[in-house]
């Protein structure tokens, strides 16, 4: 039996994939009473976003953006830092797959740039569980484990790479550039896909061609990325909400 007066809130909080099933609706599910009676959403991007996935826009409210660090917004694009992070998921089969795709083409990268690599497993993973299913006995040349939150660790990168996890949002507004690697098997290897119309330079980088990527973004196409990444930052800061008093409030309204 319903409980009178009461009202149920559901918080959208971080940008997923297009290919996010449980976010596609159909008209019938707002009909159940498990639903939520509104959901807040971290800013007009993710609350435009599930409206276009099926959700009633009368019960989509735009909210803030609780994930997400904002002292990041006062960091320039590419500025001293010179570091490549390496973001992965808590899937440990496809953060395998990434980090013997990037210490295959390790010694290419310090060859040409020395560039030093910082590697970020998920909070639930151990180092020694990704290095024994990824097969390598000892850490590659002038790699080293990512310690501290995400936004400490994002001070020291000039880019990233990643596949499947809305952390590639915080990198942007971090001022990094990101690589959305497109895995070989599964969904959802791009995060960044509800704007990769938009902005093109978002789309996936298949494995073959990812140090063709790092070349370009550390070499002579770097003000090329700069620029089109300050478009895509741009777009996050507008589509986010900071939280504020008024933004806060949706929550008891």
């Amino acid at each position: 039996e319903q409980i009178p007066h009461l009202k149920v809130v559901g918080y959208y909080h971080s940008l997923v994939s297009s290919e996010f099933l449980p976010y596609h609706f159909i008209p019938s599910e707002w009909e159940s009473r498990v639903m939520p009676d509104i959901i807040v959403t971290n800013g007009e991007l993710g609350r435009q976003t599930l409206i276009k996935q099926g959700a009633p826009p009368e019960r989509i409210i735009t909210g803030p953006a609780l994930r997400q660090d904002f002292r990041t917004l006062n960091r320039n694009l590419y500025d001293e830092r010179n570091g490549l992070l390496l973001l992965l998921t808590i899937d440990l089969g496809l953060s395998a797959e990434l980090t013997m795709l990037l210490a295959k083409i390790n010694p290419e990268l310090q060859k040409k740039y020395r560039t030093p690599v910082w590697i970020k497993p998920h909070p639930m993973m151990t180092p020694q569980s990704l290095l024994h299913l990824s097969g390598l006995k000892v850490m590659p040349e002038n790699w080293a484990w990512a310690e501290g939150e995400i936004h400490e660790c994002l001070e020291k990168a000039h880019c990233c790479v990643a596949c499947m996890t809305s952390a590639v949002y915080d990198a942007v507004l971090a001022g990094c550039a990101a690589i959305s690697v497109q895995r070989e098997l599964g969904l959802m290897s791009n995060y960044f896909d509800i704007l990769e119309e938009e902005f093109p330079i978002l789309h996936t980088v298949t494995p073959d061609k990812l140090w063709e990527r790092l070349d370009a973004l550390l070499g002579q196409e770097q003000e090329v990325f700069r620029q089109e990444f300050t478009h895509v930052r741009q777009r996050l800061i507008k589509g986010l909400s900071q939280p504020t008093y008024e933004t806060l409030s949706v929550f008891t309204t």
